[in-house]
C-alpha cells in the first residue's frame, strides 16, 4: 500500500514531530478504530495502541490518524496529538 500525505497532514507532522513510521504503525495497528461513512467515501479514524476507549500516550500525547483508502493508496488526511484521556 502506498501512503500519500495531504498538505495538512505534512504540516501537522512537522509541527508535532510525528514520523511517517508512527503514522503507518497507527494506521496498520490501531488500538482504537472508527469508521465514518460519508457521501464521498469512508474515513478511518485510528488511535495508536488505545485500550477500551483510552488513548495511548506518545511522547506525552495520544496520536491519532485520519485517513481514507483510495484504490491502492492510503491518503493520510490529518494527524496529531490529543490531550484527552478518554474518548467520549
Amino acid at each position: 500500500m502506498t501512503y500519500v500525505y495531504s498538505h495538512h497532514a505534512r504540516n501537522r507532522m512537522r509541527l508535532y514531530g510525528i514520523t511517517r513510521e508512527e503514522i503507518r504503525d497507527c494506521a496498520e495497528n490501531p488500538g482504537w478504530h472508527e469508521v465514518e461513512p460519508v457521501d464521498r467515501g469512508v474515513y478511518h479514524h485510528t488511535w495508536v495502541n488505545a485500550l477500551q476507549k483510552v488513548w495511548k500516550r506518545r511522547a506525552g500525547k495520544y496520536l491519532y490518524v485520519l485517513y481514507t483508502d483510495e484504490g491502492d493508496k492510503r491518503v493520510i488526511i490529518a494527524t496529531g496529538p490529543r490531550n484527552e484521556t478518554t474518548k467520549e
